[in-house]
């Protein structure tokens, strides 16, 4: 049986929220630049070994990317105004700020 969510109202995107956790090991399945599009991905086998639990998160669109490979469980959180904002100039998009605040 899968579950599925779907984050996509401004009004899920409280500053700070979290929006997800788990325990499990999560890495980078796949990122597509031209997407922009970022899929972390953990699996884990059930008890019986024939079948898997499959947890994907896809983000969409991604405008800056830091990142590790791999994560020893996850929390998915929405940034602070702080945080965001210091994410935009670490990462070059400084200009998209100014655009946004001014």
């Amino acid at each position: 049986m899968g579950l599925s969510a779907w984050l996509n109202k401004d009004r899920q995107f409280a500053p700070g929220r979290e929006l997800f956790r788990s325990e499990r090991r999560f890495v980078v399945w796949a990122y597509a630049l031209s997407h922009s599009q970022l899929l972390l991905r953990a699996d884990q086998p059930s008890h019986d070994r024939h079948r898997q639990s499959r947890i994907d998160l896809l983000f969409k669109p991604v405008d800056a990317l830091k990142t590790r490979m791999d994560y020893d469980g996850l929390a998915v959180r929405c940034a602070t105004t702080e945080e965001h904002e210091r994410i935009l100039r670490e990462t070059g998009h400084s200009a998209a700020l100014q655009h946004r605040v001014g």
